[in-house]
């Protein structure tokens, strides 16, 4: 549904500061529309609040895309009423822009703002249109930053995500749920091996470091198996034993302990996503306004400044 239209003038932050004649009015979903006329420059650009998985709901981020129609750009698919500037048609979409950020985000036209030559052949946009377009985008969305229904068109776009943003919040939950499982396991099993080590340091045989054939290995292993068997035949077999495992029990409690240093702080990483991930949830709009859209209010326009 779109709301009546407004009409305006903005100034481009330019050399001899020209202005442009803007016609603007709301869309579906929070999406604004707004035509503009001016020197050298024509055609349609929708500003589009960024509603995409892994954000804050509410965030007021957006995207512009050049040409007519609530859809989503297209690669290669030219759309109604593409803007024209300096006489270069203008193909795609910026970056996503954050609107409190414009002078420190410059270059918020890149792979996806091109010149579309024919059906699969693009091209960059020449450096003097892409100025132009950078000011025209720069002045329509510090206009739409400035809004009065700004808050309204970020809450439809909202709605119009909600169920897909919380059946995404769902899957990760359930995702998050099944690794810290995991973990929880992992890290009962190391505290097992930590504190149930038996001491023992039994020997009963003994490989040669070489493989293969030649009398240099069966030498060796040679070596090897007299060494063993007069080592087994000490009398003091037993207190070797011993200290050896209380050795080897205090190098593994050490790496037992580091090793759930490792897994508490993984844990804690996954409690404090899975917070994150529910509480996202936990604030999706009702579904009494998934269900009904017609219940949602409606967006007042710009008035003419």
């Amino acid at each position: 549904m779109t709301t009546a239209l407004s009409v305006f003038s903005l100034e481009l932050d330019l050399p001899q500061r020209p202005s442009l004649s803007v016609d603007a009015n709301t869309l579906e979903h929070g999406q604004v529309r707004y035509a503009v006329h001016g020197p050298h420059v024509r055609g349609t650009f929708i500003v589009v609040p960024v509603t995409g998985y892994g954000r804050p709901l509410g965030a007021r981020d957006v995207v512009v895309h050049f040409g007519d129609g609530p859809g989503p750009v297209r690669p290669y698919t030219a759309r109604p009423n593409e803007p024209v500037v300096n006489g270069v048609p203008i193909h795609g979409a910026t970056e996503v822009i954050d609107p409190h950020k414009l002078h420190a985000q410059p270059y918020f036209l890149a792979s996806r703002a091109v010149v579309l030559v024919d059906d699969l052949v693009t091209r960059r946009i020449p450096d003097g249109a892409r100025a132009v377009t950078e000011a025209v985008v720069t002045a329509l969305v510090r206009h739409w930053q400035h809004r009065p229904d700004r808050d309204a068109l970020i809450a439809a776009a909202v709605r119009n995500r909600a169920a897909d943003h919380l059946a995404h919040e769902r899957r990760e939950i359930a995702s998050l749920q099944a690794e810290l499982a995991a973990v929880r396991t992992e890290h009962a099993a190391v505290r097992r091996r930590g504190w149930r080590y038996d001491g023992s340091g039994d020997v009963r045989s003994a490989e040669p470091p070489t493989r293969g054939p030649g009398p240099t290995a069966e030498r060796a292993g040679a070596i090897l198996r007299a060494v063993a068997v007069h080592f087994l035949a000490r009398p003091d077999l037993s207190a070797l034993q011993i200290s050896a495992g209380k050795q080897a029990a205090a190098r593994r409690r050490t790496a037992a302990t580091e090793e759930l240093g490792r897994l508490r702080a993984r844990e804690a990483r996954l409690r404090r996503r899975l917070r994150t991930h529910q509480a996202g949830k936990s604030t999706s709009p009702p579904s009494s306004q998934l269900s009904n859209p017609a219940r949602a209010p409606m967006l007042p326009d710009q008035r003419p400044t």
